[in-house]
């Protein structure tokens, strides 16, 4: 049988490696959850599950389906993919184009407020937004 083409930063059939990947794809769900402003209860509802379900998928401890996490990822809009992007051991390309997606609290509130707005308004939040890049560089941004 021929090597995989990436090496695992993990075992993926070892027990810790599934918790680990559990917990991530919760990470995410809540991540996802709290970007499109929808409470546990929302979702729980949209999906069929209690809140206390949403609350253990998110913190991990209880491990989701594959026809939950279809369903999930239908409800809040993205791709099943999404929910395991940023996970170690992943083959190169798998994640799409980018880097692994990492917002704060804050930027998805800018997110939120920016998908509230008419087309003209987004125009003028990224131009607002990249004028205020060029006076206010990120640390170790080459501005």
């Amino acid at each position: 049988m021929n090597a995989p083409a990436h090496t695992p930063a993990f075992d993926p059939g070892a027990p810790r490696a599934a918790i680990a990947i559990d917990a991530h794809v919760g990470q995410r769900l809540r991540l996802r959850r709290q970007l499109r402003n929808v409470s546990q209860e929302q979702l729980g509802d949209e999906v069929g599950v209690t809140f206390q379900q949403i609350q253990k998928y998110e913190n991990g401890r209880n491990r989701i389906s594959a026809s939950r996490l279809y369903r999930l990822a239908l409800v809040l809009d993205v791709p099943v993919d999404w929910f395991f992007d940023g996970l170690p051991g992943r083959p190169a390309g798998a994640e799409g184009a980018g880097a692994p997606l990492r917002l704060s609290l804050n930027t998805g509130i800018l997110l939120r407020q920016h998908e509230a707005m008419n087309p003209v308004g987004q125009r003028a939040h990224q131009k607002i937004a990249a004028t205020l890049a060029g006076v206010f560089p990120a640390e170790g941004s080459a501005a």
